[in-house]
């Protein structure tokens, strides 16, 4: 992905952020860190993003995101469809 296509999906995640809060629709993820959701939301919007993509969008290590990954499959919020190299994201509502 290049750079200018990532700023563009970034600044799609933050306007979507932004709006998602001023409408209150944050309420219903309190139960999951301000990382993860936006995460979520960032994945949502891209979800061919990778670790690598993710922690530097987030200000975060790929170890970090790896974590969140990690919890949030098991929680039923997040699921890989296809292979670690070649399949996506699906956010789970």
């Amino acid at each position: 992905m290049s750079m200018n296509n990532f700023a563009d999906k970034s600044q799609l995640a933050q306007q979507k952020l932004i709006q998602l809060l001023e409408t209150g629709k944050n309420i219903v993820l309190l139960s999951i860190s301000n990382n993860k959701w936006i995460l979520l939301e960032l994945l949502q919007i891209n979800p061919n993003m990778t670790r690598s993509e993710l922690a530097l969008q987030l200000s975060k290590s790929e170890n970090t995101i790896k974590e969140h990954l990690a919890k949030l499959k098991p929680e039923g919020r997040l699921k890989r469809i296809g292979s670690d190299r070649s399949g996506y994201w699906m956010v789970v509502s």
